[in-house]
């Protein structure tokens, strides 16, 4: 008997795993500011640029949407949103109240194996710290040791909701940590301030690593802020320190 279906199985699964690559670059490129806010997203550039069809890029553009990363514009295709201040800021305001309540869960019920995974994390953290001779692979590295390091101090809140909401919520400030360019010189110690967070956290002082993790964030989106103000350089790779 001749059976066909397996083909047709394969190719549907090659197109959606093609899409999610798409995707997935997508949004890395937009987050790291390599596609800068209010960019137009022409299908036919994409195409070139990306080495895909129109289709997946379509739909990957179109996951990217709720997102908050593309707006389709009517009848004109598609560009990367905008930033804003009011955005920022309320988005800042946002991760502070869930980060803070998730790390105080977490120091409250973690354990062992919780402690060896926030130490672990900032060890590998530290190890990628910027340099000006950074590149964009290396950036990429770091941003994502960055973000598993903030979401191993919450790891054990024991809520899936609030873990979901804070990876999204890291994913969207990332986009604005893009437009500081942390290779300048800076009377801040990053370093200093995350393994602050790691010793109160430690020595199961919630309402102080609450403090350090929501003084991080504000000095962080106090140079954020002021970068929104004007048209700040960009880095190829030395962005997402903080």
């Amino acid at each position: 008997m001749k059976q066909d279906s397996p083909p047709e199985f394969g190719s549907t699964e090659s197109g959606s795993m093609r899409m999610y690559e798409v995707y997935h670059r997508l949004r890395e490129d937009i987050i790291s500011g390599r596609l800068p806010a209010g960019r137009k997203l022409r299908i036919e550039t994409l195409k070139a640029e990306y080495g895909t069809g129109a289709s997946p890029l379509r739909e990957a553009l179109s996951l990217l949407i709720p997102e908050g990363f593309v707006d389709r514009l009517e009848n004109r295709g598609f560009r990367v949103s905008n930033v804003s201040r009011e955005e920022f800021e309320d988005l800042n305001g946002m991760r502070c109240w869930m980060e803070g309540r998730a790390l105080r869960s977490s120091i409250q019920r973690g354990g062992k194996d919780w402690e060896g995974k926030i130490v672990l994390a900032l060890y590998w953290f530290s190890q990628a710290f910027p340099t000006h001779e950074d590149t964009r692979e290396q950036a990429f590295e770091r941003r994502r040791l960055h973000k598993e390091f903030h979401m191993a101090l919450i790891s054990e809140c024991d809520s899936p909701i609030l873990l979901h909401l804070c990876d999204q919520l890291h994913d969207k400030n990332a986009r604005y940590r893009s437009l500081v360019d942390y290779c300048v010189p800076s009377e801040r110690n990053y370093l200093e301030e995350h393994e602050m967070i790691v010793e109160a956290a430690l020595r199961r002082d919630g309402d102080a690593a609450v403090d350090l993790l929501v003084q991080h964030y504000g000095r962080s989106g106090e140079q954020i802020t002021a970068a929104l103000k004007g048209d700040p350089p960009k880095s190829d790779g030395c962005e997402s320190a903080a």
